[in-house]
This record gives structure tokens, C-alpha cells and sequence, in this order.
């Protein structure tokens, strides 16, 4: 008995923090949140709200990469607004709130409730400031740190530049789905959500900006320790790169890119499934094989149910694993070209992941195999962008 309540405590400790991403720390935007690490199952605070970033102790982070950092879940409001902000300065515009704003306009009036526009945590002092534009030393980084970052960003060449954007759109992609996946269960998670459309847009603003840049956004799985993750933030970038070679609409783009970092939210509720997430279908047991066949519906019954999420998306979480061949779990096999969009994107990570094959081979298996079962203009187009834009990484050591 004193184990099980153990464990409740632990697991009941464990939800009140929310992981991201160490990466997405920078230290040209004000941190307004506390940031802890996790050791032996203890939550240590490790910078304070407020904390100037500097260039010293933002390389002393770098023992952290690959690992998560946490905030508190009270926090999410101030995470968002964050990111906002970096993804603003990082891409030298302003990425507008469009699609999550409208949202929030259709959830409230529905009478669920009512909300300032502006997500940020207003009863913390240091937050209070920040948004007045007080000159309080807490939130503001110094002089001679901004003229450094400054004058770092100056002498960049333009290659440079746009390596630098994608490596923070990169790990914003990242601790979007790390956050969707924790806590889209939660009334709250209206702001998972925008973050995950911030997410979504930023990966627009640096592909249609160069679409070479593909290369540095997405991840070599055998240099990572997170499957879900990366596989999420991969689709998300193939689909938003076809969805714009293909011509799709610019909002249809967007819901594609959000609902690829939540494709696989139905995963996440099932014990034990990431176990077997990095092996080929076939391979399944009885039982893997019939939750993995579910996890698609449920992924849409639980973004469905948030009434900020627009319908566009919630259908393409549900159709992600169809094909035109009727092999889904649907069985459908009359599918939009967006709906095969993402479709695709999917699949070609997931042959990438499951049969440990490079890009260039996983790209030919398609070529062979998958005729037939997406519009061909899709597969030529995924070829020019695993070939053209050099996607290709080495074979996987067995």
C-alpha cells in the first residue's frame, strides 16, 4: 500500500511540470518562467524567472541537451508568450495568432468561458513588468549583452542565419509536441495548442525562406533518443514542405503542419506502445497490432473533443495512417491531397524509423513499393526533396 501511494505522489509531483526542450532557451529573449532539471526523480530549480541568460551559462546548458527540462504547468501561459516572442525575434517578423486567435473566438463563444487575449501570467510581479516595459534588471538582459548577440548576428553570412532559425524552429517544434503530448487532456490546454501553431508557423516562415533548409530541421533518428518526438517534428516539416511545393492553400499548410506535431497523440494514452513504435508493423502482436490500428481514432476523439481545434485538423490526425489503397485503419481510399500530405510524410519517416534504412534507401523502397498508394505528383515530389535537397543521411548500423 505505501508503494502504490508512493507512486500516486510521484505521478501526481510529475503532472504539475511540463518538459521542453533545453534548446529552446536562447539568450537574446528575457526568461519569464522557472526552469528545473530532474535528478532521481527530483524537480531542482535550476534558473530563476527573470535570470539574464548569459553567454557563459547558456553553454554550461549544453550538458543538458538531449535531456528535457521542466516548467511548472502554471507556467504554460508565460511558455507561450516566450516562444512568441523568440520565434518573432528569431525570424525578424511577426508570426500572427490568426489561426489559434480564431479559435479562441469559436471555444468561447460557445460558452465555455472567457479569456484576455493575452496569455501571460499577469499576477507575477516580474511578468507585470515585462509586459509594461519597466527598466527592471530582473527581465531585461544587459546592455553589453544585447550589443554581443547583436553584433553575433551581423557577421552572419546568410546561410548562417537561416541555419540559425531552423535550429530554433526546431527545438520550438520539439517542445511544442512535448507539451501537446503531456497535457492536450488537460481544460487548459488551449495554450499547448497555440504553441503548437506557433510551432507550426515558424516551420512555414523557414522553408518558404529557403527549402534547403529542410536539411537542418530534420532529425537522423539514429542520433536520437526520442522516436515520438522526432518522427512527429519530422512529418511536420516533409508535410509542410509538400504542402507548399504542391501549392496547397496557405491555411491548409498550416493545418497540415499542426496536425503532423499531433499526429500520434492517440500513442501517447497507450501503455507500453512507444516500445514497439520503432519496429515494423508485421512484427506487431495480436494486441500491438489492434492498438496501433486505434491510435489514429482516438488521437481525433481527443482533439476533437477541444472545441479550439479547428475540424480541418482533428480529420487529418484521423486519416494519417490511410493510403488509396484502402490499408488503412479507415479503410478509405478516396483521400484530399492534404489528407495524403500528411499520409505520406508519415509513412516515409515511419519506413525510415521501423527498417532502419537511410533516406536515399528509404525513398527507393517508395518507389517500389508504394506506387499506387499516393497521387504520383506527391511521390515525385517527396523524391526531389529527399534527393534534390540532399535529405539524405547514411545507413542505419545493424
Amino acid at each position: 500500500m505505501q508503494v502504490d501511494a508512493f507512486k500516486e505522489e510521484a505521478y501526481t509531483i510529475q503532472m504539475q511540470y511540463v518538459p521542453i526542450q533545453t534548446s529552446t532557451l536562447q539568450s537574446n529573449v528575457p526568461i519569464i518562467f522557472d526552469v528545473y532539471v530532474k535528478i532521481h526523480e527530483k524537480y531542482i530549480l535550476l534558473i530563476r524567472q527573470g535570470d539574464d541568460l548569459e553567454e557563459e551559462r547558456l553553454k554550461k546548458l549544453t550538458k543538458f541537451e538531449g535531456q528535457r527540462l521542466f516548467i511548472l504547468k502554471s507556467e504554460m501561459k508565460n511558455l507561450k508568450n516566450y516562444i512568441g516572442d523568440l520565434l518573432d525575434q528569431t525570424l525578424e517578423t511577426k508570426l500572427d495568432d490568426e489561426d489559434a486567435d480564431n479559435q479562441d473566438a469559436r471555444f468561447f463563444t460557445k460558452g465555455k468561458g472567457s479569456q484576455s487575449n493575452d496569455f501571460r501570467d499577469q499576477t507575477n510581479p516580474k511578468t507585470k513588468s515585462y509586459l509594461s516595459g519597466e527598466k527592471t534588471g530582473a527581465v531585461k538582459l544587459s546592455p553589453q549583452m544585447r550589443n554581443i548577440i547583436g553584433q553575433a548576428q551581423l557577421e552572419e553570412s546568410p546561410k548562417e542565419k537561416l541555419i540559425r532559425q531552423a535550429g530554433v524552429v526546431r527545438s520550438v517544434a520539439q517542445t511544442a509536441i512535448d507539451v501537446l503530448n503531456r497535457i492536450l487532456q488537460d481544460p487548459d490546454s488551449i495554450v499547448a495548442y497555440q504553441i503548437a501553431a506557433k510551432a507550426a508557423k515558424g516551420i512555414q516562415k523557414v522553408l518558404e525562406a529557403n527549402p534547403e533548409i529542410i536539411t537542418e530541421l530534420y532529425t537522423d533518428h539514429r542520433e536520437d533518443g526520442q522516436p515520438l518526438l522526432s518522427h512527429s517534428k519530422n512529418v511536420a516539416c516533409l508535410s509542410a514542405l509538400l504542402a507548399l511545393r504542391n501549392g496547397l492553400p496557405r491555411q491548409e499548410q498550416l493545418h497540415i503542419t499542426t496536425a503532423a506535431l499531433m499526429h500520434d497523440l492517440g500513442l501517447v494514452k497507450m501503455d507500453g506502445i512507444e516500445d514497439s513504435f520503432m519496429k515494423p508493423k508485421e512484427d506487431f502482436t495480436g494486441t500491438e497490432k489492434d492498438q496501433y490500428l486505434q491510435h489514429s481514432s482516438k488521437g481525433f476523439l481527443l482533439a476533437q473533443e477541444k472545441a479550439f481545434i479547428p475540424e480541418a485538423v482533428c480529420e487529418l490526425i484521423k486519416y494519417h495512417e490511410e493510403d488509396l489503397s484502402g490499408r488503412g485503419p479507415e479503410q478509405l481510399t478516396n483521400l484530399t491531397l492534404g489528407q495524403q500530405v500528411l499520409a505520406l510524410a508519415n509513412r516515409f519517416d515511419k519506413i525510415v524509423l521501423e527498417k532502419k534504412l537511410s533516406t536515399k534507401e528509404a525513398i527507393q523502397h517508395f518507389s517500389v513499393h508504394e506506387i499506387g498508394n499516393y497521387d504520383l505528383k506527391l511521390i515525385e515530389s517527396l523524391k526531389k526533396i529527399v534527393i534534390g535537397q540532399k535529405l539524405v543521411s547514411e545507413a542505419w548500423a545493424l
